[in-house]
C-alpha cells in the first residue's frame, strides 16, 4: 500500500477547516470523483504498460506494405519494446518476425545490433552493465553481442577502460555461448570513430595484451566489415543509407588489389570483408580475384566473401541462390569456397529460424564432389 506523505494530510487537515459545514457534504463528493478519476488513469497507464509481443507482430502485418517498413516500424519502436518486455522478450519478437518472414537477415542484425546498444546503455544508466545478460547471441549473425561491444566503446573513450569490460563482456560470452567469437562489434566501432584502417587495427591489437581471446583476428574482421559499410555508404547503427553518400573511398581498382596491399597481418582479413563490394556483379567480382598475380589464401578469401555477399543480398528477397556460369569455370578449391561462402547464409538463415532452399543450389552443381561438399557444410553447420 502507498503511505500518502505527511504535508498531504497536513494540507488537507487545513483545508476541512477552512470550508464552511454546509459546504462540507460537497466538499467530500469532490474527493471522492477526483479518487475515482485518479485510479482510472492510474490503471489505465499501468495497463498501457503491459506489452502484447502477438498482438504488435499481428498489428504491424497487417498495415505494413514490406519488409523494409515492418523493420523501420520495429527499429522505431525498440527501446520502448526493450523496456516493457525486456532484452530477452525483444529478442524472441526479433526472432519471431525474422521466421515469419516479416523482415529479412540484414534486418534482423541490425535490430539485434541496435538492442546492444539500447541495452547496454540502459544498464550503465542504472548502474548494473556489470550484471549484463546475453540473450540469443547468435541471432542473426551475433548482431545483440555485437552491439554490446560497440557500446562499451562508446561509452569509454579510455582504451584501457573499455578493453577491461570488453574482457567482462567476453568471458560472459564464453559462459552462455562456448566458443564464440569476441571483438567484431568493437572493431566495428574502431572503425567508424577512427574512419582509418591502421588507427583501427591499433586499438584492436591492443586488446590481445591479456584477457579471453586474446587473438585480435575477429576485431580486424569487424574493421574491414566497418570499413566495406563505410564504402558502400551504408549506416549499421541505423541499417539505412547514408544520406550523404559513402564516406571512404577504396583507393584502388579493386578489392583484392587494395587488401593484397596491406601488411600480412591483417590482409587476408581484408579480403574476408571487402571484396563483398563487387558482389552484384558476381562475373566482375570474381574476375577480379582470380585475375593477378595474387597468393591462393586470399583468392580463395576474396571468392568465399563475395559469394556469401551475393547470397546475403538474394536470400532476403529469394528461397535460394542462382549461380552464374563463371563458378563452374573456376578451380576445384575455389569451387569450394565459393560453395562455403553461400551455404554459410543458408546455415546463418537456419539458426536464427528460418529455412531456405540450400538443395535446390546444392543440386545444380554437375560434378558429383562439388554436390557432397555442398551437403557437408551444411550438415556441419
Amino acid at each position: 500500500m502507498h503511505q500518502y506523505p505527511t504535508f498531504m494530510i497536513k494540507v488537507f487537515n487545513r483545508l476541512i477547516s477552512h470550508v464552511k459545514r454546509k459546504h462540507i457534504f460537497l466538499f467530500f463528493c469532490a474527493i471522492i470523483v477526483i479518487l475515482v478519476v485518479s485510479f482510472f488513469i492510474l490503471g489505465y497507464a499501468i495497463n498501457q504498460k503491459k506489452f502484447d509481443s502477438q498482438t504488435f507482430l499481428e498489428k504491424l502485418r497487417a498495415t505494413t506494405i514490406n519488409k523494409d517498413e515492418f523493420f523501420a516500424d520495429m527499429r522505431g519502436q525498440l527501446r520502448e519494446i526493450i523496456i516493457a518486455i525486456g532484452p530477452s522478450g525483444a529478442v524472441k519478437l526479433t526472432r519471431e518476425a525474422f521466421a515469419h518472414g516479416n523482415i529479412n537477415f540484414v534486418h534482423c542484425h541490425t535490430l539485434m545490433h541496435i538492442a546492444g546498444h539500447i541495452v547496454m546503455a540502459l544498464q550503465t544508466k542504472n548502474g548494473t552493465s556489470d550484471n549484463i545478460n546475453i540473450y540469443d547471441s547468435d541471432l542473426c549473425g551475433f548482431g545483440y553481442s555485437h552491439g554490446l561491444e560497440a557500446q562499451i566503446v562508446l561509452e569509454n573513450p579510455d582504451p584501457h577502460d573499455a578493453r577491461n569490460k570488453l574482457y567482462d563482456l567476453c568471458a560472459a560470452l564464453q559462459v552462455t555461448s562456448p566458443g564464440i567469437t569476441c571483438y567484431e562489434g568493437a572493431g566495428h566501432t574502431f572503425m567508424s570513430k577512427t574512419l582509418n584502417i591502421e588507427s583501427a587495427i591499433d586499438l584492436c591489437d591492443a586488446l590481445s595484451s591479456d584477457g579471453p581471446l586474446r587473438d585480435p583476428f575477429m576485431c580486424y574482421k569487424g574493421v574491414f566489415a566497418e570499413y566495406t559499410n563505410l564504402i558502400g555508404g551504408n549506416d549499421t547503427e541505423t541499417g539505412r543509407q547514408r544520406e550523404g553518400g559513402p564516406i571512404l573511398t577504396l583507393p584502388m581498382d579493386t578489392p583484392i588489389a587494395y587488401c593484397a596491399s596491406l601488411p600480412n597481418k591483417y590482409s587476408l582479413m581484408c579480403a574476408h570483408e571487402v571484396c563483398g563490394l563487387h558482389a552484384a556483379n558476381m562475373t566482375l567480382a570474381l574476375t577480379e580475384a582470380v585475375t593477378g598475380n595474387y597468393p591462393i589464401e586470399m583468392q580463395a578469401a576474396c571468392v568465399h566473401n563475395a559469394a556469401g555477399a551475393k547470397a546475403e543480398n538474394e536470400l532476403s528477397h529469394a528461397t535460394t541462390v542462382a549461380i552464374p556460369p563463371i563458378v563452374f569455370s573456376l578451380s576445384k578449391e575455389l569451387r569450394r569456397q565459393y560453395i562455403a561462402g553461400t551455404i554459410g547464409e543458408f546455415n546463418s538463415y537456419a539458426r536464427s529460424g528460418a529455412q531456405k532452399d540450400w538443395r535446390s543450389f546444392c543440386n545444380v552443381f554437375t560434378k558429383e564432389e562439388d554436390r557432397v561438399v555442398c551437403t557437408d557444410i551444411v550438415e556441419r553447420k
